[in-house]
C-alpha cells in the first residue's frame, strides 16, 4: 500500500511529535559525548538539534511547511551521523552511525510511502559507501577511545536505534492493518449496498413489468372500444340508403379506425409510448384500399420511411391526416384508374422536425381553391390537425396527380 505525502494514518501531529523527540535526542546525545569527554565529536550532536529547532520553531508559527519540516529531519539524521564519524575517527563507532542513518529511508517510508522511501534508501546507499571508503582510505591513525567507554557507548546506541526502528516498523504495520482492516470495512459495506441496490432494482423492474402489462391493457381496451364503436356505426350504415350519408358513416368509421390501428400496434409492441410510424402507415393505407375499393389488388402504394419513432401525441394527429389525404386520394384522386398508385415519403430533418410527402398519381385538385375557405371537411380537419402538430402543409405543383408537403415536428 503506498501512501501519498502526508496522506497516510501518520497525521502532521504524529510528524511533530517526532520531530520534537529527534530534537532531543540530538540533545542527549551531545551530552552523552561530552559526559564521556568526547568533546571533539559532542557539537554535531548539538548543530543538529540547532538546526532541527530553528525549522521546528519556523513550522510553528507556519514559516516553513511540513514538507521542509520532515525532509529536514531526514536530510540532518542522514548527514550528521556520518560527519560525526568523520570527527570522531574510530572504526568502533561506524556501525552505530549506520544504524542511526537507517531512519532517513525508515521515517521516509512512514510519513511518504514506499516511492519516497526508496530514493531515500539510495542517499543512505551512498553515505555508507563514502564511509567505508574513508574508513577504508583516509583514517590513517584512528582516535583512541578505551574499550568500556566504546562498549557502553555502543550498546546504550544500539538499543536506542533498535528500539525506535522496531516501533516505527511496529507502528507502520499497524497502519497498514488498520488500513486494511478499513478497506475490508469498506467492501463489505460496498456489497451489502450492491446487494440492496439489486433487490431495489429486481423491485424497480418488477414495478415496471406491471406498469408495461396495464399500459399494454389500457392500449389493448382503447382499441376494443375503438372497434366498437366503429362496429356499431357498420351496423348503423347497414341499415342507411343514402349514399352521402353512408360516405360520411364510412369516413368515421376510417378515422376511428386509424386511432384503434395505434393502440393495437402499441399493444402489440414492447414500444409503449412510440410507434414506428412508417409500418403503421402502411398498414392503415392497405385498410383503409381495402375498406373503401372492391377491388384492392388494382391499387398500389409505396412507402419510403426509415425507422422513424413518433410518440402518442403526434403519431395520432400524423395519422388522421394520413387517413383523410388517403380517402380523398381513393374516392376523387385515382377513382376508376386502372395504374392508380398512393405515394408517403416520410424523413427525419432535424431537432425533432420530420418531413412527410403524401398524395396520389391521380386527376388532381383544383390549386387555386387550396389556400381559400372553399375546401372540404377533410380539407378542414388536415389543417387543423397539422396545427396540432406544430406543422405547415403545402400543395406542391406537379403535371399528374395531388402531393402534398407536410413539415413538422415531435410535439
Amino acid at each position: 500500500m503506498n501512501y501519498s505525502s502526508f496522506d497516510s494514518s501518520l497525521n502532521s501531529k504524529t510528524l511533530r511529535l517526532s520531530s520534537k523527540l529527534i530534537f532531543l535526542a540530538g540533545i542527549a546525545w551531545g551530552l552523552m559525548y561530552l559526559f564521556f569527554e568526547i568533546y571533539h565529536a559532542a557539537y554535531l550532536p548539538f548543530l543538529y538539534s540547532f538546526l532541527m529547532g530553528i525549522v521546528i520553531l519556523l513550522h510553528q508559527f507556519d514559516k516553513v511547511s511540513e514538507k521542509v519540516l520532515l525532509n529536514s529531519n531526514l536530510f540532518l539524521i542522514l548527514v550528521i551521523p556520518a560527519l560525526l564519524q568523520v570527527s570522531v575517527g574510530t572504526y568502533s563507532n561506524s556501525g552505530v552511525v549506520v544504524l542511526w542513518s537507517t531512519f532517513a529511508p525508515t521515517g521516509s517510508l512512514l510519513f511518504q510511502g514506499l516511492k519516497r522511501a526508496f530514493f531515500w534508501f539510495l542517499a543512505f546507499l551512498v553515505v555508507v559507501f563514502l564511509l567505508a571508503a574513508y574508513e577504508a582510505f583516509w583514517l590513517e591513525s584512528p582516535s583512541k577511545i578505551e574499550n568500556s567507554t566504546v562498549i557502553i557507548f555502543s550498546l546504550m546506541n544500539i538499543s536506542a536505534v533498535t528500539t525506535v526502528l522496531f516501533f516505527s516498523l511496529r507502528y507502520y504495520v499497524s497502519q497498514l492493518v488498520t488500513k486494511q482492516i478499513e478497506i475490508n470495512k469498506l467492501m463489505l459495506i460496498e456489497s451489502e449496498g450492491k446487494q440492496l441496490l439489486n433487490v431495489k432494482a429486481n423491485k424497480l423492474n418488477e414495478l415496471l413489468d406491471e406498469k408495461n402489462i396495464m399500459l399494454k391493457e389500457i392500449h389493448h381496451r382503447v382499441k376494443n372500444n375503438l372497434q366498437v364503436i366503429t362496429s356499431l356505426l357498420s351496423l348503423q350504415n347497414s341499415f342507411i340508403q343514402n349514399q352521402e350519408i353512408k360516405s360520411i358513416f364510412q369516413k368515421s368509421q376510417n378515422r376511428i379506425n386509424s386511432m384503434a390501428m395505434i393502440h393495437e400496434m402499441l399493444y402489440q409492441y414492447d414500444q409503449l409510448n412510440k410507434i414506428e410510424f412508417g409500418k403503421y402507415a402502411e398498414s392503415l393505407i392497405k385498410s383503409i384500399i381495402k375498406s373503401m375499393t372492391s377491388s384492392p389488388e388494382k391499387i398500389k402504394f409505396e412507402i419510403t420511411s426509415s425507422e422513424i419513432l413518433l410518440n402518442l401525441d403526434t403519431a395520432i394527429p400524423l395519422a388522421l391526416i394520413v387517413n383523410e389525404i388517403t380517402t380523398n386520394s381513393l374516392k376523387y384522386g385515382i377513382k376508376g384508374l386502372s395504374n392508380g398508385k398512393i405515394s408517403l415519403d416520410l424523413k427525419v430533418l432535424k431537432n425533432q422536425h420530420y418531413q412527410m410527402f403524401i398524395g396520389d398519381n391521380g386527376s388532381g385538385i383544383d390549386a387555386s381553391n387550396f389556400g381559400t375557405n372553399k375546401v372540404t371537411l377533410g380539407m378542414m380537419l388536415i389543417r387543423k390537425l397539422i396545427r396540432q402538430i406544430n406543422g405547415s402543409v403545402e400543395l406542391l405543383e406537379t403535371k399528374v396527380g395531388t402531393y402534398y408537403k407536410i413539415n413538422f415536428q415531435e410535439v
